[in-house]
């Protein structure tokens, strides 16, 4: 679950800063990514998810996506040039074989990035991908369709230094968790001098363990008007936040100040989630903790 946190965290630090106007990140260390081989495509699923297939090294990805609401699949398989495979337990399976048309493509590293060039080749896929959602919130079939096929050398990309302030922008971020699996997150953004900006974000995950290789990842998302981000403060400080989400989530939850930036959190919070309805996401099972910044 600490990888999945870490995801929902950048998504929401990304939106975030794309929302500030001025506002800017730290300095960044250098990344090495690479060397890898995946192969990736999209297929139209039922009640309008859209469906993403990614294979890479040895584990084989389906994604449904639809709004702000997704389910992603996880499972070990056999990934390759020429073929991907891999069983989703009692939800599917893909099995397929790739064949490439034309040169590949090279593919110069990123801009701030030095290393070698990449290739992709292009191509068609042929086999079945079989996939239906617990609940039946999504399903595909498929035996035939358009993919593509990179290969990535190792690439170091330089981290650039920014500049940047939260002056006059006031964030406050609340995040909850359970050792079962589940995580929240709540953000409060509000600025006297760009009130167009003022909002709440809401994110929540689940991760799962379905059985054999195979996990799950299912996240929630929801803006909302920032009153449904209520701040009690004393001297300044916030005691107390209520948040009361819209769809996919339904209830409200309550942080009460403990200790420091800890605190509990309780409520009748629920999510909906793909494949899973009615998952509680507030309660004695969980922990939270607040932060501020700006003002």
């Amino acid at each position: 679950m600490r990888g999945t946190r870490l995801l929902v965290k950048m998504a929401t630090l990304c939106a975030i800063v794309l929302l500030l106007p001025g506002a800017a990140g730290a300095k960044a260390r250098n990344v090495v990514t690479g060397p890898s081989q995946a192969m990736e495509f999209r297929l139209h699923g039922s009640h309008g998810y859209a469906i993403s297939v990614f294979a890479s090294g040895r584990q084989v990805s389906l994604t449904a996506e639809h709004g702000g609401s997704s389910a992603s699949y996880t499972a070990s398989g056999v990934v390759s040039p020429e073929k991907v495979e891999a069983r989703l337990g009692n939800l599917g399976q893909i099995s397929l074989q790739f064949h490439a048309k034309g040169r590949p493509k090279m593919v110069a590293p990123d801009r701030g990035c030095s290393g070698k060039k990449g290739t992709v080749e292009s191509g068609t896929w042929v086999g079945t991908v079989d996939f239906k959602g617990e609940q039946g919130f999504t399903s595909v079939h498929a035996t035939r369709g358009r993919a593509e096929f990179s290969k990535t050398p190792r690439w170091t990309c330089k981290g650039e230094e920014e500049e940047g302030s939260l002056a006059g922008i006031r964030w406050t971020s609340l995040e909850a968790s359970a050792n079962r699996g589940a995580f929240v997150l709540a953000s409060r953004i509000e600025s006297q001098a760009h009130p167009s900006i003022d909002t709440s974000f809401f994110v929540a995950a689940i991760g799962e363990r379905l059985g054999g290789r195979l996990s799950a990842v299912r996240s929630i998302s929801a803006d909302a008007p920032i009153d449904a981000f209520a701040l009690t403060e004393e001297a300044g400080s916030v005691t107390s936040a209520t948040v009361s989400p819209p769809a996919p989530f339904t209830g409200t939850a309550t942080f009460q100040r403990t200790a420091g930036s800890k605190g509990s959190w309780s409520g009748s919070l629920v999510g909906d989630f793909p494949g899973r309805s009615n998952v509680a996401l507030a309660g004695p099972k969980f922990s939270a903790k607040i932060a501020e910044l700006g003002g």
